[in-house]
């Protein structure tokens, strides 16, 4: 952007030109009388002098070719950190999605790739945490938009640990790098290929402190307490507890009750997790917890009573009695969103007549339904439609004062 403008000002300014493999590197030095320069074109990556992608007194047929593949090995020998992903001009030319982990199901994962427009050498990866805890676990990353350079075959994994001082290090690292070759054709017509591959990594083994060597990971503080289902009036077992931003957590035992050791002194949030609450949508409640060393903390933490669930649930209903929600499945389990959910029941009126209401609902990406409104110990007939024809109804009777779930299977 700049040259044109000093151009249009009478300034003298090099020509240049963008090439896109070694062939076309070779063309631009020979349309020039004398040497040339060749410089990395990414704006991913500012400080291109710094890291060698800039080639000075390119003077020759096979130096322009050699060099073209120079710069691309110093391009992807440069792993993505925390300034590139979190730069804006990379958050503009990537896509971000969420996904689920192949293997791991406590594991969630914000995936980035190139927009379908970037033509040039980037990455692609994901960014896995904890779904639980949202600690952040590993990055993995691989190339692309490289024509030459097989797919799945280089990138890396960089996975972080978080020590209780609120300090995060990379504890392990693995780099597979590819080494660029040049394959010459008939009439000197060069290509770029894969020469080999070089494989470099490490591992954290001891972190030294201000103290000392250690790790640096434990105090000798604990938290200790009890989870209870407040809708239910019982204690809450099978609960993870979390302190928010670490790697400690406990589970809840039958009794509800948990205990978390080793912390340092500090201030800290504590929450919980679980199933009924994922399954509800409903958001876990925390609370603050200061810490001196060899402190312990009594807690309580508590699910919401039933009303104050209710009415974040169902904001326009006023008086909620039950309240019924789920997901709508097909047979292999997998979510089903832009359905119709109808709730169909009777309810008495004075001279024993009675009266017939029905409300539907349409699910959304999550496969989600939530029906407010019906009155509670009435029998709810449910129905899915929306797919190819209608599954076969479902009938329910919802507790006072609980919150129910159910999932609906719906026909292809």
């Amino acid at each position: 952007q700049a040259g044109p403008l000093l151009a249009a000002y009478g300034i003298p300014v090099l020509t240049g030109r963008l090439v896109m493999d070694g062939l076309a590197a070779t063309v631009a030095a020979n349309s020039v009388d004398g040497s040339v320069a060749l410089k990395l074109q990414s704006p991913d990556l500012p400080h291109k002098s710094d890291m060698g992608l800039v080639l000075l007194d390119v003077d020759d047929e096979d130096a322009a070719s050699t060099g073209f593949a120079t710069l691309m090995q110093r391009a992807t020998d440069n792993a993505p950190d925390a300034d590139v992903l979190l730069a804006d001009v990379f958050l503009a030319q990537h896509c971000f999605s969420v996904v689920d982990h192949d293997e791991d199901r406590d594991l969630i994962g914000l995936h980035f790739e190139p927009t379908r427009t970037r033509r040039v050498p980037d990455v692609l990866g994901t960014l896995w945490v904890d779904s639980t805890t949202a600690e952040l676990q590993s990055l993995e990353y691989r190339y692309a938009n490289i024509d030459w350079l097989p797919a799945n075959e280089s990138g890396g994994e960089v996975r972080f640990r978080y020590l209780p001082s609120g300090t995060w290090i990379v504890s392990d690292w693995y780099i597979r790098m590819p080494q660029v070759g040049v394959r010459y054709g008939p009439g000197s017509v060069s290509r770029s290929e894969v020469a080999g591959y070089f494989d470099v990594g490490g591992r954290v083994r001891q972190i030294a402190t201000n103290a000392g060597a250690g790790d640096g990971a434990t105090g000798s503080a604990e938290i200790r307490g009890t989870v209870f289902d407040s809708i239910r009036g019982r204690p809450l077992a099978g609960a993870r507890v979390a302190v928010l931003g670490t790697r400690f957590s406990a589970d809840s035992d039958v009794d509800g009750a948990f205990e978390i050791s080793g912390l340092p002194a500090g201030e800290y949030q504590v929450s919980f997790f679980h199933a009924d609450l994922s399954l509800w949508g409903v958001a876990s409640p925390f609370i603050k917890v200061a810490l001196e060393d060899a402190d312990r903390a009594d807690v309580l933490l508590a699910v919401p009573r039933f009303r104050s669930v209710a009415a974040g649930m169902c904001p326009s209903e006023g008086d909620v009695r039950a309240v019924l929600t789920g997901r709508v499945v097909d047979p292999d389990g997998e979510v089903v969103e832009a359905v119709t959910v109808t709730a169909k029941w009777e309810a008495a009126r004075s001279g024993g007549m009675t009266d017939t209401f029905t409300r539907e609902f349409r699910t959304g990406s999550d496969g989600r339904y939530l029906v407010c409104g019906a009155p509670a110990e009435a029998r709810i007939e449910l129905s899915v439609d929306g797919i190819a024809r209608s599954a076969r109804d479902v009938e329910i009777v919802l507790p006072t004062g609980e919150i129910t779930y159910r999932e609906l299977r719906a026909r292809r």
